[in-house]
């Protein structure tokens, strides 16, 4: 079957067209390296503990069809979805408040590219035990964290001799409850958050006493 002359005419219209058109047209931005510096904290969770530096590098571009060169020419930085602030795109940003970023690259190109959205959390989370002085028969105590940024990664508590023990309980506020027996105790407990920080141990004695016969 023959295809139609206009079909073919519109086909070679369109290849012409990827062809001559500079990349400004298409939207192409220039070759940009962004640097993370944050020692300390490497896991992929897009949460640090400790201030992070972003180093942009810009090697530019010339685009080869209309010979122009494409560079950066601002970096804006917002922090918590508020307004954003603009930076020189040849200085290092550091970065140091708690918060979530977003931050984004503009050039002679036109637009935005390279968005680089993360958070900072260099707060500890809240940890509290409900233990009370004495219980009769048994106890139940219960050990809850709170963490409004990264949020709570697991509670770890330790009773009397025993070896610690971990829980894992990602969310912004956990619990952890678990049972004692009779006797006098003590326990220790802290808790940890997506970006690693962890609390100070706290500690609390109690005893449990046998119910009397009579």
């Amino acid at each position: 079957m023959k295809r139609p002359l206009w079909i073919s005419v519109t086909i070679i219209a369109l290849a012409i067209g990827l062809i001559v058109l500079p990349a400004s047209a298409l939207g192409i931005p220039p070759f940009v390296n962004c640097t993370f510096v944050a020692p300390g904290n490497t896991a992929p969770t897009g949460w640090y503990n400790v201030p992070v530096t972003i180093q942009f590098q810009d090697i530019g571009w010339a685009d080869p069809i209309d010979h122009g060169t494409y560079a950066i020419t601002e970096v804006l930085c917002s922090r918590n979805g508020g307004t954003p602030w603009s930076v020189v795109p040849t200085s290092t940003l550091s970065l140091h408040l708690d918060g979530n970023y977003y931050v984004q690259a503009q050039g002679t190109w036109g637009g935005f590219a390279y968005p680089l959205s993360f958070g900072i959390d260099r707060t500890a989370p809240r940890a509290r035990c409900d233990a009370r002085p004495h219980y009769l028969t048994s106890a139940t105590i219960s050990i809850s964290a709170t963490d409004a940024l990264s949020g709570v990664s697991a509670i770890s508590y330790q009773l009397d001799n025993h070896a610690a023990v971990t829980a894992a309980v990602p969310a912004e506020t956990a619990t952890l409850t678990f049972s004692v027996g009779s006797g006098r105790h003590v326990v220790r407990w802290k808790a940890i958050d997506v970006a690693n920080n962890a609390s100070r141990w706290g500690s609390a004695r109690f005893t449990v006493a046998l119910k009397h016969r009579h």
